[in-house]
């Protein structure tokens, strides 16, 4: 569960610092099977790594990499993770529901599990994480 992450924090880093989101600006990506509790620090770290290596501007298309990140791209938590910190942390707008039910890792009820660290989340974000931030990406 620890390094489950990895994989999705390197791949969509390169991504986005080989400025393949700059040259196809259509594209849209959802991470899924990989959680979302690591989003708060991989916007970070990102924004500072461009900040730091300024030649990796150019590729970017004038964006910040957590502006492009918030622009093109969604997320999908587990059940269970603190997903009102992980809204406070980064908005509304990045995350999408997903469930493995009726396997073990999507749980008896995921709804529930979901909204038992949502308490302070408003009618609009809960609606924009259970469907329109899915249609968003989806440009419906």
């Amino acid at each position: 569960m620890i390094g489950l992450k990895n994989s999705a924090e390197l791949f969509l880093s390169a991504m986005i610092f080989d400025g393949v989101f700059a040259r196809h600006r259509k594209l849209r990506s959802i991470s899924m099977e990989h959680g979302s509790v690591w989003l708060p620090s991989w916007l970070q770290a990102i924004d500072m790594a461009t900040s730091t290596f300024r030649k990796l501007q150019p590729e970017l298309a004038g964006l910040r990499p957590s502006e492009l990140v918030r622009e093109r791209m969604k997320f999908s938590p587990f059940a269970g993770e603190p997903l009102g910190w992980i809204i406070e942390n980064v908005g509304p707008k990045l995350l999408v529901f997903g469930s493995d039910y009726p396997h073990p890792e999507g749980t008896r009820n995921p709804i529930e599990r979901f909204e038992a660290t949502m308490q302070d989340c408003s009618q609009s974000t809960m609606d924009a994480f259970y469907h329109g931030n899915m249609l968003e990406v989806m440009g419906a």
